[in-house]
């Protein structure tokens, strides 16, 4: 814990600030002085759900990054924009930037139909294989996925995958036709419920992702269920002076 007491000096005290729109990050002098780190917590937006009016994919969720950083000056805080559902596959979600010094990246787009593929979690590589564009899994390791990262299994061989490059909790899949749930990281959050008929929920990440028909909450960065909108990203900025 040496590097706990180097960054927090004896007497300062913990600050901190939420972005949940787009602004500006301005240190303080106290801060500067103290050399300029700060703790981020970084989430990109969902991906929006597939519909074309017999159902679709969900969202995959957005990445979360949890890093720490150095400032010089005032930082534009940039959240994203979940992405909207189609008629067909979903809008990816945005970006969120922390200036030029990290980037968290938005989840993809759901597919369109019944029978559709739920998207991408969010991350430098969204299309790895285990994400939810990937084949589904089978009920025993969506069971074990479920357990693990806190969504219920249901009884269909599609469930959501845990996305390695993704952020959040697991993404939920349709029983019927095949729809799969967006993709999912590693956090407590849930991924979004399927609604019968063909509605897959959205992959979860710093926050839940939305059940098949819904949109995700805002400065969630949850992937869109079929027919929904993801979650916008979202931004904390924690510091010592």
């Amino acid at each position: 814990m040496s590097n706990f007491t180097t960054f927090s000096p004896s007497g300062s005290s913990s600050k901190f600030q939420e972005f949940t729109s787009t602004g500006t990050f301005t240190p303080s002098a106290a801060l500067l002085a103290n050399g300029g780190f700060v703790n981020l917590i970084l989430v990109g937006a969902g991906g929006g759900g597939g519909n074309n009016g017999y159902g679709g994919g969900g969202g995959g969720g957005g990445q979360v990054v949890l890093r720490m950083a150095k400032v010089t000056g005032a930082v534009t805080v940039t959240i994203g924009a979940g992405g909207a559902t189609g008629s067909s596959i979903g809008a990816t979600g945005g970006n969120s930037t922390f200036g030029s010094i990290v980037t968290a990246y938005g989840g993809n787009g759901g597919g369109g139909g019944s029978s559709s593929l739920g998207g991408q979690g969010g991350g430098l590589m969204p299309g790895y294989a285990s994400s939810g564009l990937s084949s589904g899994l089978n009920t025993a390791e969506g069971a074990t996925i479920g357990a693990v990262f806190g969504s219920a299994p249901s009884s269909s061989n599609f469930q959501g995958q845990q996305g390695m490059y993704s952020g959040g909790g697991a993404g939920a899949a349709a029983t019927n036709a095949n729809s799969r749930g967006g993709s999912c990281g590693v956090s407590g959050a849930i991924g979004g419920a399927y609604v019968s008929p063909n509605r897959a929920g959205g992959g979860a990440s710093w926050g839940n992702g939305g059940n098949g028909n819904a949109s995700a909450s805002a400065n969630t960065g949850g992937g869109g269920g079929s027919g929904g909108s993801g979650g916008s990203g979202y931004c904390l900025v924690q510091w010592w002076e």
